[in-house]
């Protein structure tokens, strides 16, 4: 997990910053302005921490709450594609396994319990894994390093 200095600007993820959002996360050094209403819908620890009061010393940034998670900015860009850019799952037109989509979504997927893209990810996963003997010989196996 990087950690953002002060000597690191704060970047908008462009792809992720609505313009019309209602709050913004900070993952690193990156800032993704999204909207409360449809990560409660899909995320019943989105929703537990949305339902919460906050203090009116609650930290903002462009006017609305700033909540800053622990969680890697290449984990967090891939997963909050996934959940605002709903029917184009990033993972669903790559062939073969692309881990550095597949695992941040998953892993984030169990960590905010949203439970759809959980869903697809290990299916996409599953898919992958040979399902005979005679697909399982074809696979390349890596050698060891």
């Amino acid at each position: 997990m990087r950690v953002t200095t002060a000597t690191e600007p704060l970047q908008r993820v462009s792809e992720l910053w609505f313009n019309d959002g209602t709050v913004v996360f900070q993952a690193g050094d990156k800032l993704y302005l999204v909207y409360t209403e449809i990560l409660s819908d899909c995320s019943t620890v989105f929703r537990d921490m949305f339902s919460i009061p906050q203090p009116s010393t609650q930290e903002t940034f462009a006017g609305v709450p700033l909540i800053k998670i622990p969680d890697a900015a290449s984990d967090v860009t891939p997963f909050f594609e996934a959940v605002f850019r709903a029917g184009t799952l990033p993972f669903e037109a790559i062939s073969g396994t692309n881990k550095s989509v597949v695992i941040p979504i998953l892993r984030l997927s169990v960590e905010y319990q949203v439970k759809h893209l959980l869903y697809h990810a290990l299916r996409h996963i599953n898919a992958c894994i040979p399902s005979s003997w005679q697909e399982y010989d074809v696979v390349p196996v890596a050698s060891p390093r």
